[in-house]
């Protein structure tokens, strides 16, 4: 559920030209109603700091976000679109499914690496 829910935001911004670029759980929040249902679950996203309108025919090029979250093109100094907030979702599913982090490195560089190998 939640999950599908980061999914309809991403879709939602992405049909408005806007792409987030820090998805992470820390900027998710979670509210739930008393009856502790799942379908009574909702997630929002939060900090849209990095977030931006994009021209849907041209690249971005700024890099930031958080390392752990940061698509290949993000790490390789590539032009990038909307779908970097994808590959973060993905890590955040990860991240929620093992309770782990994908990539074990001890500094920004070492998770670089492992994120492009």
């Amino acid at each position: 559920m939640i999950i599908y829910q980061i999914l309809l935001a991403l879709c939602y911004m992405h049909s408005k030209n806007v792409t987030h670029r820090d998805l992470k759980p820390e900027n998710l929040m979670v509210t739930m109603t008393d009856s502790n249902k799942p379908e009574d679950l909702f997630v929002k996203l939060t900090d849209f700091g990095f977030a931006t309108f994009f021209d849907p025919t041209a690249k971005m090029d700024v890099i930031l976000g958080t390392p752990i979250y940061m698509a290949p093109e993000l790490c390789n100094n590539k032009e990038y679109d909307c779908r970097v907030d994808v590959w973060s979702l993905g890590i955040i599913a990860h991240v929620l499914l093992s309770g782990e982090a994908p990539y074990g490195g001890k500094d920004n560089a070492e998770i670089r690496d492992q994120i492009l190998n």
